[in-house]
């Protein structure tokens, strides 16, 4: 720009509005654009040197402030990848502590090889007590997880419900990135197990099972021994079950007394191990006795009645016990020479039986 240097008396000063005014010798004035076009030539060198400097000074500094600075990954929310909270046992007694475990991890197709996060864990507990944990700086990436546990560090004694929850925040605290939450309880030791559920029963091998209210595994056909307390003889036995519930019984003993005896008999089950059953049957009974010297056989024959009960041994052999009745008359007319004699043998009306019976199919 050129300027006219019009006299060497004029004088500069500042304006009322700020703004740099030349005034001539003769009291005129000349400004344009706020700042008096005409200036001298020396003010207007040294003018220029300080705006280049200050110009310099300004685009250095924009440089530095645009530069690119190094930055940590921030990660988004779908970025997070945290797993469920493991808890092991759920439920558990007072004093007793679960393991309480997590995974936080980069998910699969975020960006960034990694992640600095920060982790807190808060547990609230039945009478609404608060603890809390802080892992700080915690980096993860998709290729290395970062295992956060619980520390047992706080109070079980308290019956009720126990909640977790396991947050991840970003580095900053500003932003929530992920968050699980999981409960366990502790209950009162008699009350540990879940109430109606039963300890499975397990027989031992060849042992009686005993479990009111269920049936016996039924069976067809068994043989066994027999016994008769008070009219002494013993043999063997046969029984038959046609019928769920009525069956057939064979009895043949020999000792004192020789009989033979069928029954019908009935029987209810009890339970598994007991059972009580009753009938009725005929009974022929015979004996040898020497009456004055002369070997003499009585018998007799007639109704009988049965009432007993049934106890399971092992899963096929099963013991009766029963008290019989008979009314059996053992009378003979007995001559020997010119001598007769009327002759007797008694027998117990009621007598007290003992099988074993093994139940073959």
């Amino acid at each position: 720009m050129h300027i006219a240097e019009e006299s060497t008396e004029a004088t500069y000063r500042y304006g009322d509005s700020g703004c740099c005014q030349l005034r001539r010798a003769d009291g005129t004035r000349r400004r344009r654009g706020g700042i008096d076009s005409v200036m001298p030539s020396k003010n207007i060198k040294r003018t220029s040197r300080s705006t280049i400097r200050t110009v310099l000074v300004i685009v250095s500094l924009a440089c530095c402030v645009q530069s690119p600075a190094p930055r940590a990954f921030a990660a988004t929310v779908g970025e997070i990848n945290l797993g469920s909270i493991a808890v092991t046992p759920v439920r558990l007694s007072p004093g007793e502590y679960p393991n309480i475990e997590a995974r936080v991890s980069l998910a699969k197709g975020g960006t960034g090889a990694s992640v600095v996060v920060n982790v807190i864990a808060v547990m609230t507990q039945p009478d609404n007590r608060v603890r809390s944990w802080n892992w700080k700086k915690v980096k993860i990436s998709q290729d290395a997880a970062k295992t956060i546990t619980i520390p047992k560090e706080y109070d079980t004694s308290a019956v009720g419900t126990y909640r977790f929850e396991i947050m991840v925040y970003s580095n900053d605290m500003k932003r929530r990135l992920a968050r699980r939450s999981r409960t366990f309880d502790v209950v009162e030791r008699s009350k540990k197990e879940k109430p109606g559920k039963m300890e499975p029963y397990e027989a031992k091998k060849g042992a009686a099972i005993d479990t009111p209210g269920q049936e016996r595994t039924r069976t067809y056909m068994g043989l066994g021994i027999y016994g008769n307390a008070l009219n002494p003889a013993g043999g063997g036995m046969v029984l038959l079950w046609p019928s769920k519930y009525v069956g057939i019984e064979g009895i043949y003993t020999a000792g004192e007394f020789t009989s033979y005896e069928g029954r019908l008999i009935v029987k209810i089950d009890r339970s598994q191990k007991y059972g009580f059953y009753g009938g009725i049957g005929y009974i022929h009974v015979t004996t040898v006795k020497d009456i004055i010297g002369v070997p003499t056989r009585f018998s007799d024959s007639g109704m009988s009645g049965v009432v007993g009960v049934e106890v399971a041994l092992g899963k096929k052999v099963l013991l009766h016990v029963e008290a019989n009745t008979a009314q059996i008359e053992l009378k003979q007319i007995v001559t020997s020479g010119a001598e007769t004699v009327k002759a007797s043998v008694k027998y117990a009306p009621v007598s007290i039986g003992v099988g074993l019976v093994l139940m073959v199919f």
